[in-house]
């Protein structure tokens, strides 16, 4: 499990380079200027938001770098630092962090590092594609609005999963729906339509997709409980 993190985690950072580099674009070469005092507020928390994001990253970026030359090391600290934790939690604790650094060990040269940068800058390319075209189909106050628009817009609602609702979700249509009406002085009836249709557009050919895999697998739900609980009681066993 710390492997998959420490690939999620990679994958996490290089998603948030690819939006800032989106994000930097659209506000540079971009003319964006709301008519109204509270779009002028949204678009400098965007800002403001935009330049935490960028140091989160910075020191993310760092310290993973860090943490994978001099794993060996930083993990004989830790395990210094915390000896006062029982002999078990100090093995499992041990254990994680030797994972995590065998999961970042997925990049293993300069190649690619640059061939997972190109391939997450290509993917979001087509990302703020998918949005622009979504606003082209809704057309009205929509057809008009600029590629780049598209990834401001597409910056916005990624912000807004942050912020989710608890069994509603919610936050990524939040996000575009503030884009749209308080950027781009885009009316709340075209904007809430283009955000639901580009909630159906990113999560339908997920759900489909997966669910044709775990037919094809010959799995169900009342199987994926089932290998979870024998797992729960294996660990307690052990």
């Amino acid at each position: 499990m710390s492997g998959m993190i420490a690939v999620w985690l990679l994958e996490r950072v290089l998603d948030t380079i690819a939006m800032v580099l989106i994000f930097a674009a659209a506000i540079y070469f971009e003319p964006v200027n709301p008519d109204t005092a509270k779009g002028v507020s949204v678009l400098h928390a965007m800002h403001e938001g935009g330049h935490v994001l960028f140091g989160f990253t910075a020191l993310l970026i760092v310290g993973l770098v860090l943490f994978r030359l001099k794993a060996e090391s930083m993990t004989s600290a830790a395990m210094r630092m915390f000896r006062f934790l029982p002999m078990r939690a100090l093995r499992s604790f041990s254990h994680f962090l030797r994972s995590f650094s065998e999961g970042l060990g997925v990049i293993r040269d300069w190649k690619g590092l640059a061939g997972s940068l190109v391939t997450t800058i290509v993917l979001w390319i087509i990302n703020t594609s998918i949005v622009w075209l979504v606003f082209k189909s809704v057309r009205h106050h929509l057809g008009h609005l600029p590629w780049l628009a598209a990834g401001l817009t597409l910056f916005c609602g990624a912000l807004g999963l942050v912020i989710q609702f608890p069994g509603i979700g919610g936050g990524y249509q939040v996000g575009v729906i503030l884009a749209l009406t308080e950027i781009f002085n885009v009316p709340a009836e075209p904007a809430t339509g283009a955000s639901i249709l580009l909630w159906i557009t990113m999560s339908v050919p997920c759900l489909a997709l997966g669910l044709i895999m775990l037919i094809h697998e010959g799995l169900s739900i009342r199987k994926l409980e089932a290998i979870a609980e024998e797992e729960e009681q294996t660990a307690e066993v052990e």
